[in-house]
């Protein structure tokens, strides 16, 4: 999530296939440009889905393939812009799932992996969240018990069953069920035959 000035150095250097992608920048108005590719033997790169708030510049007939930048980033995308945190908030919805996805990048600044949801989120950090899942609707049917919960896309969940809340094993359900962005349902087979059931439901590890 820093500055990346993409320049060879002297003019007799040749840099053929430089990529800046999925950068995050935030310059504050303090530099004219978020990356910037120079001189004439700088040829062929690329500046793909990063996220900036000021342009990228192409110096001295430089080329470079431009895609998928959003150059309008403002410090209120950002967890804690004055300490340089800047994973994304879930209100950036500009940047989060608006990237194409990149085959050369499939991880982002944390090592998270991409996309965590319908697409890759522009910028260095694939936005995710450690929101608890939340049950919605309990029911019977037959003998099987039906668990409805909350979930996000691209996340993974497993639901677990114990016959005590303390001092029981708890064991799987299901395991890995991917989330849709809405509530899914687990259904737990032959369970009423159990005195007692408890559930839980947790973002897989």
């Amino acid at each position: 999530m820093s500055r990346i000035r993409g320049k060879n150095t002297s003019p007799e250097m040749r840099v053929r296939s430089l990529r800046i992608d999925h950068n995050t920048v935030l310059l504050n108005s303090n530099e004219f440009y978020a990356v910037e590719f120079r001189f004439p033997t700088t040829t062929n790169g690329t500046a793909r889905n990063n996220l900036a708030d000021a342009p990228v510049h192409l110096r001295d007939s430089a080329t470079a393939t431009q895609s998928g930048n959003l150059l309008t980033a403002a410090p209120g995308m950002f967890v804690n812009p004055a300490t340089a945190d800047l994973h994304l908030l879930a209100s950036a919805t500009n940047a989060i799932d608006k990237a194409g996805t990149l085959g050369s990048v499939t991880n982002d600044f944390d090592g998270d992996l991409r996309p965590k949801g319908a697409n890759s989120d522009i910028g260095a950090d694939e936005f995710t969240t450690n929101a608890p899942p939340r049950i919605t609707d309990f029911r019977l049917s037959a003998t099987n018990c039906l668990i409805s919960f909350g979930t996000f896309l691209g996340l993974s969940y497993d639901v677990q069953r114990a016959s005590e809340v303390t001092g029981s094993a708890w064991s799987f359900v299901v395991t890995n069920l991917p989330g849709t962005g809405g509530v899914v349902q687990s259904t737990d087979t032959n369970a009423t035959g159990q005195p007692r059931r408890f559930y839980l439901v947790r973002l897989s590890p």
